[in-house]
């Protein structure tokens, strides 16, 4: 929505400028040999400013009958001027909601790419303390329990997520960003009671029961350290300036993609879109700007 309402922001400007080229057409010429008539000059810009008002409120041209042709150039040059630039507006901001939308769009699944990238990230801390001179630290057996947690898995062998993935280059690749989410997970995600106490309990064998405690983990690691939380939150403003006005959307298709992966689901269940018809959307939008 900032798009739009910096659209027509944009519109309301370029009208003053219109009414300015108005002015600035009777504006009084001090360098001539005869003294202007300020009066009539007054009169003029007038006269033109008020047949611009009411052809921008009402799109019907202004009278051609008039005796005053200054006064009738002067419109005509504005609103050609006016309908020019926002042409242009409507060009460039119809471009940024389809970009604003579209980014939304990626935000969501590269955040669904965090849970694959997480156990990445685990698994380069638990080989790099085994490797450790003087011992590692702690048991990479402690990481056990999310290496088979079928909700992660379920979401990282997705058919669709995958394919969009590798075509909109959503990987979990900057340098900072996984950082950050080491962080996050060491200083977090790991020392949280619920995480741990999912990571030192035992399945019950039951595999629905089961896949459902699964998926729970999950979802309490989004809600938790992705949409609230410090090292991620405060990553994914700092690069996005639009993340606050977002989030509540991402969030929501986040949360509800992880309802969508129930049990029975497999690889070829279908995600969460950002509209159920993002034609209909992208041709909605370009109307907007019309």
């Amino acid at each position: 929505m900032q798009a739009l309402y910096a659209y027509q922001q944009a519109v309301a400007a370029d009208y003053l400028l219109a009414q300015d080229r108005i002015a600035a057409a009777f504006e009084p010429d001090l360098t001539a040999k005869v003294t202007p008539d300020r009066r009539l000059l007054e009169g003029q810009r007038k006269l033109g400013e008020a047949q611009l008002r009411d052809w921008q409120r009402t799109g019907e041209q202004p009278e051609s009958g008039s005796d005053d042709k200054d006064v009738a150039e002067a419109v005509r040059n504005a609103m050609a001027y006016y309908q020019q630039m926002v042409q242009k507006e409507g060009t460039f901001y119809r471009g940024q909601l389809m970009h604003g939308a579209e980014s939304i769009h990626d935000q969501y699944l590269h955040l669904l790419n965090m849970a694959p990238a997480l156990l990445d990230i685990i698994t380069e801390d638990n080989e790099r303390e085994a490797r450790r001179f003087t011992g590692p630290r702690f048991e990479a057996e402690g990481t056990a329990r999310l290496f088979s947690n079928a909700a992660f898995a379920k979401l990282k062998e997705n058919e669709q997520l995958l394919q969009t993935t590798i075509r909109r280059k959503l990987q979990w690749t900057d340098a900072e960003e996984i950082e950050t989410l080491r962080e996050a997970w060491q200083k977090e995600i790991k020392p949280d009671e619920t995480v741990q106490a999912y990571l030192n309990g035992k399945n019950t064998g039951l595999e629905e029961t089961d896949y459902e405690t699964d998926l729970e983990l999950l979802r309490h690691v989004y809600k938790s350290f992705v949409f609230k939380g410090e090292a991620l939150p405060r990553w994914l403003e700092s690069n996005d300036l639009n993340w606050e006005e977002n989030r509540p959307i991402v969030r929501n298709l986040v949360l509800k993609t992880l309802k969508m992966l129930p049990y029975a689901a497999d690889e070829k269940q279908e995600l969460m879109n950002l509209s159920a018809n993002w034609q209909d959307d992208r041709d909605f939008a370009e109307t907007l700007y019309n």
